[in-house]
C-alpha cells in the first residue's frame, strides 16, 4: 500500500513535503492509517478530530484516543466536540447532513488556522464501490454515480483523497504491519444503515467475481466523470441560447432546448436547477424528469412544486422557474420535545395524547402508537418532517425518504409541511401518524407508553 500511495502522490502532485495537510481522523481504521502513512513519510501533518457527541462516552473516548497517538508521536493535533444532535433540530436537518456540515465546517477552520490549502482524508476503493452503486440503486445524476473524486474543491484549496485507489483489506494489513490498534465504531455493523447493507452484502458478492473490482469502479467513476464534465460544458453553451434571466426568473426556450439531444436537455434542466438551489442538492433526478415530462406531453401539468418553494410554470413556449415568495407550500417547522404523559397541541390543530399503560391491552390502531420503553429517560420528539428524513422499514430491507411516503399516500403538499413525525431518543423515526408506523414490542421495558393522534 504504501508504495502505491506514494507513487499516486508523485504522479498525481497531489501535495509536497513542503505543504501543511490537514488530516481529517476519526480513530477508525482508514484514517489512523493514513495519518501514520503520512507521519511515517515525513509529511508536514496536523491531525484534526471532531467528535460528534452522537454515541456518548464512545465518541468522547474516540476523540482521547485520537489526541493520545499525536501526543505520542509528536503530531499537531485539533480536536472539537459538537452537539451535532441539537444542531440538526436547530437547522430542521437529518443528522447526517447536520454531521457532515459541523465537520466539514470545522475542517474549513482549521485550514484557515494553518494556512493550509490541503484536507486530506481517508476514502479508499471500497467506499467507491459503496457510493456508486447505492447512487446507482437509488437514481442519481451521471455526476453522482461518478462517485467519489480523489481531488475537489473546498474552501480556499482542495480535499485530497490519496487512499482512493487501495482498499480496505490493503488498509487492514497496513494496520497489522504497523502495529496500529484503531478504534472500531459498532455503529458500521448496524443493518439499519443502507451503506453497512451495501458493505455486507454486495461487497462480498463483488470481489468472490473479481478480486480487483475495486480498481475497476475507481476506473469506471474517473471516466464518467470526464465524460460528465464534457457534456458539462456542452450544456452550459447550448443553454445560453435557449435561457434568458428577467426579474431573477429564468425563462427557458421549450423549442430550443428540444432541438438539442436529450442528455444536454436533462443536463440544462440540471444546471438551471442547481442555479436556483446555488449548487446544494436540495432536489432530485426526479424533479428533472418532471420538469421534462411538462415540456414533451402538453396535456399534462403546467405548474411545478419543487422543494424551497421554486415554482416552474409552463407559459406557452417557455418554462419559467423561480422562488415564489407567496407559496402556500411554505410554512413554519415546529420542535416538540416528549418527556411526560400529557397531551400535546401540534400547529395543525391536532393532538398528540400520551399515556401510561399497566398492559398492553390498548389496540393497535392507525391513530394509536404503543411505546415500550421509559420517556423520562428516553423522550420522544414530535417535529415537522425535513428534507432528507426517512423511516427503516420492518422488514429489515431498507429505508424509504418520508417525502416518497407522503406522495404515494397522496398526501396534499399544504398538509406536508405541519404533518408532524414521531421521532425516538435516538434520534430516528418510529411512527408518522396514520401513516406508518415502526412496531416496537421490546419486551425488556417494564413501562408502556399509548400514543394517540386525533
Amino acid at each position: 500500500m504504501e508504495q502505491l500511495v506514494l507513487s499516486l502522490i508523485n504522479k498525481k502532485k497531489y501535495f509536497d513535503k513542503s505543504e501543511i495537510l490537514i488530516v481529517g481522523v476519526s480513530g477508525g481504521p482508514d484514517s489512523l492509517a493514513l495519518l501514520h502513512f503520512l507521519y511515517n513519510n515525513e509529511f508536514n501533518i496536523v491531525a484534526a478530530h471532531v467528535d460528534h457527541m452522537l454515541r456518548g462516552e464512545e465518541s468522547k473516548d474516540d476523540l482521547e484516543f485520537v489526541k493520545d497517538f499525536c501526543m505520542r508521536n509528536n503530531i499537531e493535533f485539533v480536536g472539537r466536540s459538537i452537539e451535532v444532535g441539537k444542531y440538526a433540530l436547530e437547522k430542521g436537518l437529518s443528522t447526517q447532513i447536520a454531521a457532515r456540515e459541523c465537520r466539514y465546517s470545522f475542517f474549513k477552520e482549521v485550514m484557515d488556522q494553518y494556512k493550509s490549502k490541503k484536507l486530506i482524508l481517508a476514502h479508499h476503493g471500497d467506499d467507491q464501490i459503496e457510493t456508486i452503486t447505492m447512487r446507482l440503486v437509488r437514481g442519481s445524476t451521471a455526476k453522482g454515480i461518478a462517485g467519489i473524486r480523489d481531488v475537489r474543491n473546498f474552501g480556499n484549496g482542495s480535499i485530497i483523497r490519496p487512499l482512493l485507489y487501495v482498499n480496505k483489506a490493503m488498509i487492514a494489513s497496513y494496520c497489522e504491519k504497523n502495529n496500529l490498534t484503531p478504534r472500531i465504531d459498532n455503529s458500521n455493523e448496524k443493518d439499519t444503515y443502507t451503506r453497512n447493507r451495501f458493505r455486507k452484502s454486495i461487497l462480498p458478492f463483488f470481489y468472490k467475481e473479481n478480486p480487483q473490482v475495486y480498481e475497476q469502479f475507481v476506473k469506471f467513476g474517473e471516466e464518467l466523470a470526464q465524460d460528465d464534465k464534457l457534456l458539462h460544458e456542452l450544456a452550459i453553451r447550448e443553454l445560453n441560447k435557449v435561457l434568458k434571466i428577467e426579474n431573477n426568473t429564468y425563462l427557458l426556450e421549450i423549442n430550443g432546448l428540444l432541438d438539442l439531444p436529450i442528455s444536454l436537455q436533462r443536463r440544462g434542466i440540471n444546471l438551471i436547477l442547481n442555479y436556483l438551489y446555488s449548487f446544494n442538492e436540495d432536489f432530485s433526478q426526479t424533479h428533472v424528469y418532471n420538469i421534462l415530462d411538462m415540456i414533451i406531453n402538453k396535456s399534462k401539468n403546467f405548474e411545478l412544486h419543487l422543494p424551497k418553494n421554486v415554482l416552474v410554470v409552463r407559459s406557452y413556449n417557455y418554462l419559467k422557474f423561480y422562488f415564489n415568495s407567496k407559496s402556500t407550500y411554505s410554512g413554519q417547522k415546529f420542535i416538540i420535545s416528549c418527556n411526560n404523559v400529557g397531551t400535546y397541541e401540534l400547529p395543525n390543530g391536532k393532538r398528540l395524547i400520551i399515556n401510561k399503560l399497566n398492559s398492553n391491552n390498548v389496540v393497535d390502531e392507525k391513530q394509536t402508537y404503543l411505546y415500550y420503553g421509559d420517556i423520562n429517560k428516553y423522550p420522544l420528539t414530535i417535529r415537522s418532517h425535513i428534507s432528507g428524513d426517512k423511516i427503516f422499514l420492518e422488514n429489515g430491507t431498507g429505508s424509504k425518504k418520508v417525502s416518497r411516503i407522503f406522495i404515494d399516500k397522496k398526501i396534499p403538499v399544504e398538509e406536508r409541511r405541519l404533518w408532524p413525525v414521531i421521532l425516538n431518543s435516538n434520534n430516528e423515526i418510529i411512527w408518522i401518524p396514520l401513516i406508518r408506523k415502526i412496531k416496537n414490542n421490546n419486551s425488556n421495558f417494564d413501562k408502556i407508553y399509548s400514543l394517540t393522534y386525533i
